[in-house]
């Protein structure tokens, strides 16, 4: 294979623009408060208390968009993961 000229590629500058392309930011923030979030929305609830807050509801919502997971993969991501 003959050698190309002119063109020669910075191989550095390629990969970290490969690793930038499969970045994905997740802001975790809203998730270290979901207990106390959980406390507030069962006080003064009568019947069965909710086990999940809508903030982590809606992480999950957004792993499961992003990533394509099934429903019962997610429930196991949820369970193993973040609720454990």
């Amino acid at each position: 294979m003959a050698k190309r000229k002119g063109s020669e590629r910075n191989w550095k500058e390629y990969d970290e623009h490969l690793v930038k392309q499969g970045e994905i930011l997740l802001d975790l923030e809203s998730l270290k408060g979901w207990r106390k979030e959980l406390f507030e929305i069962n006080k003064g609830k009568n019947g069965r208390p909710f086990k999940y807050p809508q903030s982590l509801i809606l992480f999950l919502g957004i792993i499961r968009f992003v990533f394509k997971i099934p429903y019962c993969q997610l429930e196991g991501f949820a369970r193993k993961g973040i609720v454990a």
